[in-house]
This record gives structure tokens, C-alpha cells and sequence, in this order.
């Protein structure tokens, strides 16, 4: 894919598929080239949607948090509930959430999305070196207007880039280097696959403490 404009822009994204036969994951690589002669802002979030069966009344969320916020005033209310989902509920706006994830000694970390049961579930691993911040989103509205979640591995949260810079969130990439970025999804069929990402969550975590912030890190304009 090229994202080309005159005197602005110059990219190349190149995207890789890759599994095997019978397993339950795929992961996803992608290459940014910068064709260009200057160096050049970017921004890359990974926007992944789930709904039911692996979203339900009470279905949870985890990673290794370092820090969590809310997007804007409309998601400071849920804060204390970031983790868990609601049932469907009519005329629910959009609530998003932003986060720090920790990483291994790699950089390494894991989100898991998981039913109210335990028994359900889906991973997405990525490294905190390539994909640094992550955006909860959620949309339990009605199922029929969308009864959905998205779990966004990024360089930069959902606010602007004007917004962004001054929370050293826009990355710049020189004249013809690259940027890799890497995940993987694996499908968590049973509730051993479920406790173990769990339990892989905790183990990054490693007792590291959560920082809770109860303001948005960015001053919206209101609407």
C-alpha cells in the first residue's frame, strides 16, 4: 500500500500474513518505508473488533497496565470499570480508554479479550518497542447497532496528532528507513487457553503497580 501526496508524504506499507495448518493464530507483519528525502511524521493504530460470542455481559479485558486514562470527559465516569464490558444497552456512546501496557524483558506483552464465562477468548501479542501505547474502545450498544469492542495496539492513542506531539506520541521516521510492526492473534478456546494468556498477563506485570489517571491526558474541545 502507498500513501503518496506531493511535498507531504512518501510511504510504502508492505503486510505479511502468516499461520499453519490446524493452529489458532495468525500474525500480521507490517513494514513502513519512508520513500521520501525528509524525514517524516507517522502515526500507526491497529484497530480490531470483537463482538459476541467472545464479547458478552460481563466479559473481561487484561494486559500488563502500566498506566490508564480516559480518552475524553464521556469515558471518566467508567474508569473505575475499564476492565469489564455491560450488557447491550440502548443509546451507549462510544467509550474508549487509554493505556500503557508493560513489557518482558523483550518488550513483549499481551492484551486478552474474554467472556463473562472464562471459557472463550482472543490474545493479540505485540512488542511495547514497535507499538508503545494501546486504546481500549468500546460500543456495547444495542446488538443491532453494534454490539462491538476494539483492542488498538498502536505508536499513538485516537486523539489528533496535533494533540499528540505534545505527549511525545507522533514517532518520526527518517528518509528510506522502516518501521516494523508485529502482532499476533491466537483464538482462546477453552478456559485452559484463557488462564494461561491470563496468566501470561500477570506474569509481565510481575507486581508492577498500575498508575490510575482520573482526567483525560488531552483538554477535548466540547461538543
Amino acid at each position: 500500500m502507498k500513501e503518496q501526496a506531493f511535498k507531504l508524504v512518501n510511504f510504502v506499507i508492505s503486510t505479511e500474513l502468516s499461520t499453519e495448518a490446524g493452529a489458532q493464530q495468525f500474525s500480521l507483519h507490517d513494514t513502513l518505508t519512508n520513500q521520501g528525502d525528509y524525514p517524516k511524521e507517522y502515526e500507526a493504530l491497529y484497530h480490531s473488533n470483537f463482538g459476541p460470542p467472545l464479547l458478552d455481559p460481563g466479559a473481561g479485558f487484561s494486559a500488563p497496565v502500566q498506566q490508564v486514562s480516559p480518552f475524553n470527559d464521556r469515558a471518566a465516569p467508567e474508569l473505575s470499570d475499564y476492565q469489564t464490558y455491560k450488557p447491550p444497552t440502548r443509546d451507549y456512546d462510544e467509550t474508549v480508554f487509554n493505556v500503557v501496557p508493560y513489557g518482558d524483558d523483550h518488550g513483549d506483552t499481551l492484551a486478552v479479550l474474554h467472556n463473562a464465562a472464562g471459557n472463550l477468548g482472543i490474545s493479540l501479542a505485540f512488542n511495547i518497542n514497535e507499538l508503545p501505547v494501546f486504546s481500549l474502545w468500546k460500543n456495547t450498544d444495542t446488538m443491532g447497532q453494534g454490539y462491538v469492542t476494539g483492542l488498538e495496539p498502536g505508536t499513538s492513542w485516537a486523539y489528533n496528532r496535533s494533540y499528540q506531539r505534545a505527549l511525545n506520541r507522533v514517532p518520526t521516521i527518517g528518509p528510506k528507513e522502516q518501521r516494523r510492526f508485529d502482532i499476533t492473534y491466537t483464538f482462546l478456546p477453552d478456559k485452559a487457553a484463557v488462564d494461561q494468556a491470563l496468566q501470561k498477563v500477570q506474569t509481565i506485570q510481575n507486581q508492577r503497580p498500575t498508575e490510575t489517571l482520573k482526567t483525560p491526558l488531552v483538554a477535548l474541545p466540547k461538543q
